[in-house]
């Protein structure tokens, strides 16, 4: 019965880990949330085995495998973010080289990223992995034109001006 108990425990905590790193990682893109609500269980998990310690090696167990998921989920959500910031970097240098040479080679700049294909790209890169706020945005104005994403969503949108060759952030 206690082995039953303690693998149910194993496995809601496993649960509660992949839900807080889908919500963080992959649907809002930002270690927000559930990077506070690994660190708030870690320290009610804590507060919990300094009440139940009675010296048992299952307890210690069972606190101690808790508190290794959710620390290891925080380090998944933070990883997830920060490659997803790189991979925003890397591929927004790679469009902005991709639009550069399209206006040397046509005298213009592209109507929109779709026009990059197939010469450039087979197809327009990703901002980012996750299911929010993954894709670039090609502005296009009177007076410049330009490329956005969001790297660190649902604000943090970063904006490169072609015209000036400039990054900023919009907020």
């Amino acid at each position: 019965m206690k082995k039953k108990k303690r693998s149910r425990h194993l496995v809601w905590t496993l649960i509660v880990c992949a839900v807080l790193y889908f919500l963080d990682a992959l649907l809002i893109g930002l270690p927000s949330l559930g990077t506070f609500l690994c660190v708030v269980f870690m320290l009610t998990n804590f507060v919990a085995f300094l009440w139940r310690r009675k010296g048992e090696r299952a307890i210690v167990m069972k606190y101690g495998i808790r508190s290794l998921a959710l620390c290891l989920t925080v380090f998944a959500i933070l990883s997830t973010f920060m490659f997803n910031k790189h991979m925003g970097h890397v591929n927004a240098r790679l469009i902005i080289k991709a639009v550069e040479d399209y206006r040397s080679e046509q005298g213009k700049y592209p109507e929109r990223l779709e026009d990059l294909i197939p010469q450039y790209f087979s197809k327009v890169p990703r901002a980012a992995i996750r299911l929010t706020s993954s894709k670039y945005y090609y502005l296009r104005h009177k007076e410049y034109h330009g490329l956005m994403w969001a790297e660190a969503p649902p604000f943090g949108r970063r904006t490169y001006r072609f015209e000036t060759k400039k990054w900023s952030y919009i907020d």
